[in-house]
């Protein structure tokens, strides 16, 4: 179903093929301040399979093989402030398939734990060329770990806010000029 607010549940799901919350096809949904923990292989957390969905405030962790703590395979679905965390082999934190674009994730935390695992994963399967992109602003990833499946063509666009006060000696200065260069010294702002 569409339209739904889900918000201050808790989840603790085990066996293989669980999920926290599994999306079919639905869209326009919202969830808020929900722990959603998983122990199972082959499972999710949250798995958007619809689009234009939103997750905030949310933990999301999975414990299982081959268990990703979102799945993005729907288009236009955002996840805010979230604790995303795998600790299962091959369970990426977030795994973004072909049919999926213009997903973002915005100041959360991503971990997976286990060193067969990444933090983002874009899948590619059914022969399928994956064209689709993903942006995480101001999120970190705990071990820096994201992978394409080949042929993948997908787009990862990492953008963070930065956030400047200039002041001297007696306070904050008024119209101060602040420029910022990129590493090959370009102007950036």
């Amino acid at each position: 179903s569409d339209n739904n607010v889900v918000d201050q549940n808790e989840a603790d799901v085990s066996g293989g093929g669980s999920h926290g919350v599994f999306m079919y096809l639905s869209q326009l949904n919202q969830f808020s301040f929900n722990n959603f923990k998983v122990n199972g292989s082959g499972s999710y957390a949250i798995a958007f399979l619809g689009d234009s969905n939103t997750s905030s405030h949310d933990t999301l962790i999975t414990s299982g093989e081959n268990s990703p703590a979102v799945l993005f395979a729907g288009d236009n679905n955002v996840v805010y402030n979230a604790l995303i965390l795998t600790s299962g082999q091959n369970s990426p934190g977030i795994n973004h398939v072909p049919i999926s674009k213009e997903n973002k994730v915005y100041e959360s935390r991503i971990g997976a734990s286990s060193p067969l695992s990444s933090e983002v994963f874009f899948e590619q399967y059914f022969g399928n060329t994956f064209a689709g992109e993903l942006a995480l602003v101001s999120t970190s990833l705990d071990h820096n770990k994201v992978m394409f499946s080949p042929p993948s063509t997908a787009r990862l666009i990492v953008q963070w806010y930065f956030n400047t006060f200039v002041r001297d000696q007696n306070g904050p200065l008024a119209n101060a000029r602040v420029e910022a260069y990129d590493k090959v010294n370009n102007l950036v702002f």
